[in-house]
């Protein structure tokens, strides 16, 4: 179910066919231009295919049960090499990092997949500096993401800062971030009254 094959100077994913088993590949560090007999492993969750010299992901289209998709170092950099990860329905985790993408509208294709949760994209990728408020974007635009890059996406904060900045700018996010503190502070406020009340409840409780 699991089968680690790195660094062994592979250029085809040939014979693999018959393990129709296989939930999880590791095929870092070869010299793949593509994944082609990875469509014929109905049952594989996991792909790592880092540092090889991949051009497209056409053939992880429709994919039934690819999770996690890790093609860090490669030369994946057009949108059309992308646009299979749209027909991957349980796609969670992608790592497309170090792909020297500078073409801004791949991020257009990453927006699409609605199901990521985790997304390694800046390192090593043009795009991420040439797109403004890229992180508010992705944020906003994936509302399963919940870790990008080197941070996680806090459900509330993040997301409100997001949608702030994407409405009004860095004056409506720092407005927003104002706003969340005052409601922690609040929050804080009504703890610290409620915890009196609530001593003398718990020392009744134990009286009786």
């Amino acid at each position: 179910r699991c089968l680690h094959i790195e660094s062994n100077a592979l250029s085809r994913l040939d014979g693999l066919e018959e393990l129709t088993e296989l939930t999880q590949l590791y095929v870092d560090g070869n010299i793949l231009e593509n994944l082609a007999g990875i469509e014929r492993l109905r049952k594989l969750r996991h792909l790592n295919a880092n540092d090889n010299s991949l051009s497209t992901l056409e053939h992880v289209r429709d994919h039934p049960s690819l999770q996690t998709i890790f093609v860090r170092g490669n030369r994946i950099r057009t949108p059309a090499a992308f646009a299979a990860l749209r027909t991957c329905a349980l796609l969670t985790s992608l790592d497309v990092a170090q792909n020297d993408i500078d073409d801004v509208t791949v991020l257009d294709e990453i927006k699409s997949i609605p199901s990521i949760e985790l997304l390694y994209f800046a390192r090593g990728n043009q795009a991420a500096g040439a797109l403004e408020g890229y992180r508010h974007v992705l944020t906003s635009a994936l509302p399963s993401l919940r870790w990008l890059d080197d941070a996680e996406i806090d459900a509330e904060i993040d997301r409100r800062r997001a949608d702030a900045h994407l409405r009004g700018g860095s004056e409506r996010e720092l407005a927003e971030i104002r706003t969340i503190r005052a409601e922690r502070e609040a929050s804080l406020a009504s703890e610290h009254r409620a915890f009196p009340a609530a001593c003398a409840e718990f020392i009744a409780e134990c009286s009786a």
